[in-house]
């Protein structure tokens, strides 16, 4: 029996650029996914300030950066407290690890993170933080795109709510994907949304068939009733341009296993055309153990 996914506790990842104040906007919308904490985080990277040929003092700009961020934190946390319990933490080093040990520390239940700030969240387009962040960290990773509405002039004017009207289940047949049954499963019981279960293969056989089929009962045990197709092609470029045919909201998948195989290798690069070209959020889960069955 599938369990839901749970969004209790929340971790967000802020760079302080004007999508954060989007970002934060569209915060807000995760109430209607049972959210009840929120946690505030922005990392102050050391590499960002130490120039040796600068002459100013590093220390001095790093404690300046941090001061600044905590103020803005708080700015934020106003906002947010009449409907969570937020809270704030500002730290220094690498963004991707301090993020994903503090997720750990901290048992959140999903990391959220905008998609095009500056600094270390720009790099969405490029890989480097992010994408280090969506294959590593232990806890589900959420990378929110499209958030922002714009006027005719192009001009930001407020932040899209969360509205999930389809989202892609994307399965790999050849690993247990139960974790990607359980946050569909959770975002479609709290949305309405609907659910398309797919994997791409070079070659079909009947056995990959009744596999999804296995997963579309899982769901169903769940009230919910989800789409199964298998596609052809290169697997991230098929994700995305189905994605982009049904205009889905989300793309749910997991992260390439720590390892060095041809397998990890093909689906890090999987990841990468995902995360970089596809216009819908994603979602990176990671299986945490045997304890969901798809029986």
């Amino acid at each position: 029996m599938i369990e839901p996914a749970r969004y209790e506790k929340v971790l967000v990842a802020l760079d302080l650029s004007p999508v954060s104040d989007k970002l934060v906007e569209w915060l807000r919308s995760l109430k209607a996914l049972g959210t009840r904490r929120i946690i505030l985080v922005h990392v102050v990277d050391p590499s960002e300030y130490e120039h040796p040929i600068s002459g100013y003092d590093v220390n001095a700009l790093l404690n300046a950066a941090e001061k600044e961020a905590e103020r803005r934190l708080r700015q934020y946390e106003a906002k947010l407290k009449e409907l969570f319990d937020a809270s704030s933490i500002v730290s220094r080093g690498w963004p991707a690890t301090v993020i994903s040990e503090l997720a750990e520390k901290l048992s959140v239940d999903l990391i959220v993170a905008g998609s095009h700030g500056r600094s270390w969240f720009k790099s969405i387009l490029l890989g480097s933080v992010s994408e280090e962040l969506a294959r590593t960290a232990v806890k589900p990773v959420l990378i929110v795109k499209d958030i922002v509405s714009y006027n005719e002039k192009g001009r930001s004017i407020v932040a899209k709510p969360l509205i999930f009207r389809r989202i892609v289940a994307a399965i790999d047949l050849s690993r247990p994907e139960t974790c990607i049954l359980r946050h569909s499963a959770a975002i479609a019981l709290s949305t309405g949304a609907e659910i398309f279960i797919v994997s791409v293969v070079r070659r079909k056989t009947a056995s990959m068939g009744s596999r999804l089929d296995e997963y579309v009962k899982a769901l169903r045990k769940t009230g919910l009733y989800p789409k199964s197709l298998i596609l052809r092609g290169t697997t991230g470029n098929a994700i995305v341009d189905f994605a982009v045919r049904i205009d889905a909201s989300l793309i749910i998948m997991g992260p390439p296993e720590r390892g060095r195989g041809l397998a990890e290798i093909l689906r890090g690069r999987t990841l990468s055309v995902v995360l970089r070209h596809s216009p819908s959020s994603v979602l990176i889960c990671r299986e945490q153990g045997p304890g969901t069955t798809t029986t």
